[in-house]
């Protein structure tokens, strides 16, 4: 969890995480599907949740 400027939090989690699975399969943030790599300050401005799911072959996540 990290504390922003602000006071609010924000949550990061890894699903699936292990050795072996490095890879993003899918990422939500707070709670919405997030398919790109970039995601903006006001996204995480009010704090909230930053999903991973995670894989262990690499996945098309994030190329758009």
């Amino acid at each position: 969890m990290i504390t922003l400027g602000n006071g609010k939090k924000l949550t990061i989690q890894a699903k699936n995480f292990s050795a072996k699975n490095i890879y993003i399969k899918s990422c939500k943030i707070n709670g919405k599907e997030w398919d790109s790599s970039i995601f903006r300050h006001k996204e995480i401005a009010n704090g909230g949740t930053l999903t991973f799911v995670l894989s262990d072959k690499p996945t098309d996540w994030g190329k758009k």
